[in-house]
């Protein structure tokens, strides 16, 4: 890259920006008062140079992760300010606050071009450009994600929002004996109710429901009681409670035992989809009642549950997994398909002929992570036989691109390298994966 001064092309500074790339894209810009040059790779590196603005000369150089494809840089003004939009396949603005520079990732996908708007239709405007669509609109270039820590003094199992009443229905533990539902104010986060569960019983899953024929939401509960003592507490039964709010409380309209522990409750096509013992059940809301209408045994604890439309995804604590489908009509849980346990999986010597080992691990300690369970004969409780180690998750390795540029540089700090070539490493992974 180059700086020239104008009107005689004078050179005044000369840098690399990397070896093998080109620079897609250059923008000499000014924020406070301080002069910049950002250069945006065909990589996806945005390369920050600060310039001494008398000089010319660059007295500083930062690079940026932005993302892996290339980057266009585009000046817009918001609100008398300055701002530089990185398009991208992981698009970012980038503005000055007590003269530092920020970077602001944006949730808008890949976006190839961009222009601000001056028309009185659309003041302070930008028009984006994608693969297959314009949009016009305007955005916040500062707006940040913003967490708030509520301190509860106690665990907290599982929670959920419910829309209609404004609330959060949380399951709670405030010590090894005392177990509640609460509910919160979601704007606020007041405590506005509680609802005491019986000793020994805790509550493992929560969703809010509305039911098919009733337009009142409800919080459903499952819960499951146990006896302390040894490795694996022996659970005796469960319950599935329906709570209405009134008057920002809790009242508990319906209640149904079980005989096992209840580890999933979803709202499931105007009905209540619940797992528990080795036993998928899905409940009708008749007359303020949970009418049993069809159920599908599983393997072991259906503990994991995903829907979509009428299928039902279930993985029990055994590693087996299964795919249901409801049929309205027949009213009964088909199953679908059954995927075999971990136990069964066997890829490591296909995967060594096709693909060199990384960081120099051998691919026979590589793929060697799987987990068992197993029955003590005598005994109804598994154990589980394996330590999980020895394995590497590529996709949680990938989701590093998508961190706030803070939690990047924590992330670097905490492994001990520059965030540079952390983010180099990243990348050359996930065009490995």
């Amino acid at each position: 890259m180059e700086i020239r001064r104008l009107p005689d092309l004078t050179l005044v500074n000369k840098t690399k920006i990397g070896e093998n790339v080109n620079a897609r894209s250059v923008l000499l810009c000014a924020f406070q008062g301080i002069s910049y040059v950002l250069c945006g790779r065909g990589d996806g590196i945005l390369i920050i140079f600060q310039l001494d603005k008398i000089t010319g000369e660059i007295v500083d150089t930062k690079e940026v992760l932005l993302g892996t494809h290339p980057i266009t840089l585009h000046t817009f003004s918001w609100e008398n300010a300055e701002y530089v939009f990185a398009a991208s396949h992981r698009p970012a603005t980038i503005y000055s606050s007590d003269k530092k520079l920020f970077i602001n990732e944006l949730d808008l996908g890949d976006v190839n071009h961009m222009c601000q708007l001056n028309l009185a239709a659309y003041p302070d405007s930008i028009a984006i450009a994608t693969r297959d669509k314009l949009t016009i609109g305007n955005i916040d270039p500062t707006q940040k994600h913003r967490i708030r820590t509520i301190p509860l003094g106690e665990f907290a199992r599982c929670i959920c929002h419910q829309t209609q009443t404004s609330t959060y229905g949380v399951c709670t533990t405030q010590n090894s004996e005392m177990n509640f539902v609460r509910l919160l104010e979601a704007e606020t986060f007041k405590v506005l109710s509680a609802y005491q569960l019986r000793a020994l019983e805790s509550g493992e899953s929560i969703a809010s429901c509305l039911f098919t024929g009733d337009n009142k939401e409800y919080y459903c509960v499952g819960t499951k009681s146990v006896l302390p003592g040894g490795e694996f507490p022996y659970i005796t039964k469960g319950r599935l409670l329906v709570f209405s709010v009134e008057n920002g409380q809790l009242q508990l309209i319906f209640e149904k035992e079980t005989r096992s522990g209840v580890s999933s409750v979803k709202a499931f096509n105007g009905k209540l989809l619940t797992g528990w013992g080795s036993l998928l059940e899905l409940y009708k809301w008749t007359q303020r009642e949970l009418q049993p209408e069809c159920s599908s045994q599983t393997i072991s604890n259906p503990k994991h549950v995903q829907t979509h439309g009428n299928f039902i995804f279930n993985a029990d604590d055994l590693g087996f997994m299964k795919l249901f489908v409801y049929k309205p009509a027949e009213l009964e849980l088909e199953e679908q398909a059954e995927f075999p346990n971990h136990d069964e999986f066997t890829s490591a010597s296909s995967m060594r002929s096709r693909i060199a080992p990384l960081g120099g691990l051998v691919h026979s300690d590589w793929r060697s992570f799987y987990f068992r369970y197993v029955l003590d004969v005598g005994k109804s409780r598994p154990k589980r036989s394996l330590e999980d180690k020895n394995f590497i998750d590529g996709d949680l390795i990938e989701s590093f691109l998508d961190l706030s540029m803070e939690t990047k540089e924590s992330v670097a700090n905490d492994v001990g390298i520059s965030l540079k070539k952390l983010c180099e490493t990243v990348v050359e992974l996930k065009r490995l994966h």
